[in-house]
């Protein structure tokens, strides 16, 4: 784009809009791998995600709070909302007439990031999207930027879906490269949900397409991040639902994902009972 003097930050709406960034003369890995540090007024905690009034030692994951003259008053006509974003903590100043209690706000951000070494910010994922799979915490993140090194996936998004035994299990919603052929053969916890008639990535349009299995991408992730992470599930489709700020929509793929999972339980069912009937 011949853009120069770019900047990473970090921020949302409810900060009005940023709190953190880079700076002009930081080396290239912090620009891509950092948001930088907390602008000037401002603080940012990284606190447990089941206690927030527990802060974190710096390199350990946690949730974001940030706290400062940015903060939001609150969201409009949503008491209960409000009170969930916003933290409020009594706090002690001492002053040459004695000590007085005052109160600092802090919001929570839903984010989950750490403070690395060198004291800069490094985004990690969103809370609501690690998925807890037999009481070990699985990062969608790592399973994405993995699986994008393959050749043949286009685009790819990580999610949970509900477990009887674990609690959540890891599926994949992939999109392939053009002219790669999705082979499923055996596997019945592959899902292909891309429309027949659009000629798309992931449609085989000719002789050399390369093949693509779930097998192939259970073996990259065990291989490299655990058998654990590996996805039970495999989604084949044709592209990722996005919000308007480009934010893939995982809520849309968790009920796409079990509304499909449930239909293809209800359909072994009935052939179970048309043999016995």
């Amino acid at each position: 784009m011949n853009l120069s003097g770019l900047l990473n930050m970090y921020g949302m709406t409810e900060l009005s809009p940023s709190v953190s960034t880079t700076c002009l003369d930081d080396e290239i890995e912090k620009h891509h791998k950092t948001v930088g540090t907390a602008l000037p007024h401002t603080e940012i905690r990284i606190v447990s995600r089941d206690n927030y009034h527990q802060t974190l030692q710096r390199g350990e994951r946690g949730e974001i709070l940030v706290g400062g003259y940015l903060l939001m008053k609150g969201y409009w006509k949503d008491e209960q909302r409000t009170l969930e974003a916003l933290i409020i903590e009594t706090e002690i100043h001492p002053d040459r007439s004695g000590s007085f209690q005052g109160s600092k706000t802090w919001l929570r951000t839903g984010d989950e990031a750490v403070i690395r070494p060198d004291g800069r910010l490094q985004i990690t994922g969103r809370i609501k999207d690690i998925i807890i799979r037999g009481g070990e915490n699985i990062y969608p993140s790592e399973i994405e930027n993995l699986l994008l090194q393959h050749d043949l996936i286009n685009s790819v998004a990580a999610v949970g879906l509900q477990d009887d035994r674990y609690g959540e299990i890891v599926s994949a919603f992939v999109v392939p490269h053009g002219n790669t052929l999705i082979s499923q053969c055996r596997d019945i916890s592959s899902f292909d949900l891309r429309a027949r008639s659009e000629p798309l990535a992931g449609v085989d349009n000719g002789p050399t397409g390369s093949i693509l299995t779930g097998e192939d991408i259970r073996c990259m992730v065990r291989g490299t991040l655990g058998r654990s992470s590996a996805p039970k599930y495999i989604f084949w489709v044709s592209k990722i639902p996005l919000t308007a700020t480009g934010k893939i929509e995982k809520y849309k793929l968790r009920e796409i994902g079990e509304m499909e999972i449930r239909r293809r339980a209800e359909n072994v069912i009935l052939r179970h009972e048309g043999v016995h009937s």
